[in-house]
């Protein structure tokens, strides 16, 4: 708004009176008499209103005199921010990768229940170098519909961490379900059940997988969804404390 005030009174200096002359001023719809100014007085009022507004609004985002953008320096992730937007996405993107909870979900049918044992279905995938992921809670869905699911006996079905890189499969889990709930005959929601292993691995995605192969048979018409809330955790920077 300011900057559009003086820019027609600019325009009105240069186009019909100059800065020497005078504006008359009178109050609206008040019969007193009016009052001179000069236009060039209105401007510089006006110019230095516009200027401490200006630099009020600076100072308070921490910008230079100028108005650009005042990169910090020593901080933990905004050395390299470009402006005050990009430096609020940074923190954006930190706060939802560290913190935040999140949601995910996978889908289970007869197409990938027949190989989920050795080929487990990834729910969440690894974060990278430092990073864990932490489970907070797991439930599952089995939608039936005509022909359960057939596993051999002591079949789970498992939530378990799976190293990014060339290591050897996880052969532990952190959380599991029945071999009675996967052959459910009719629509089944549980949590799932934690077991004893308290390890998180870090890089690790969070595999959905079976314990056992169960054997093919195309009749398998129902739908197991498995749902997970949680939390990406970054251990890189954290140091050990010796008492």
């Amino acid at each position: 708004m300011a900057d559009k005030l003086i820019k027609e009174l600019e325009e009105l200096v240069s186009g019909l009176i100059e800065n020497s002359d005078w504006l008359e001023v009178q109050e609206f719809d008040v019969d007193v008499t009016s009052k001179k100014v000069l236009v060039s007085t209105v401007n510089e009022l006006e110019a230095t209103i516009r200027s401490d507004n200006d630099n009020t609004i600076e100072a308070g985002v921490a910008l230079n005199a100028n108005g650009s953008y005042n990169t910090p320096a020593a901080t933990n992730y905004l050395d390299t921010s470009t402006s005050v937007m990009n430096a609020l996405e940074i923190l954006d993107a930190l706060i939802t990768a560290s913190g935040e909870l999140q949601f995910a979900s996978v889908t289970i049918d007869i197409t990938n229940f027949v190989t989920l044992n050795s080929f487990p279905l990834e729910i969440v995938a690894a974060q990278g170098a430092g990073i864990v992921i932490e489970l907070v809670s797991a439930s599952a869905y089995n939608d039936y519909t005509s022909q359960e699911f057939i596993s051999p006996a002591g079949t789970k079905l498992i939530i378990k961490y799976e190293p990014a890189g060339d290591f050897p499969p996880v052969t532990t889990w952190i959380t599991e379900w029945s071999e009675a709930f996967i052959e459910a005959t009719s629509d089944t929601c549980e949590y799932g059940t934690w077991t004893s292993n308290l390890v998180m691995l870090e890089n690790a995605a969070l595999m959905v997988g079976l314990t056992e192969n169960p054997s093919v048979d195309a009749t398998y018409d129902g739908v197991i969804t498995v749902w997970i809330a949680y939390l990406v955790r970054d251990i890189s920077g954290i140091t050990s404390i010796s008492p």
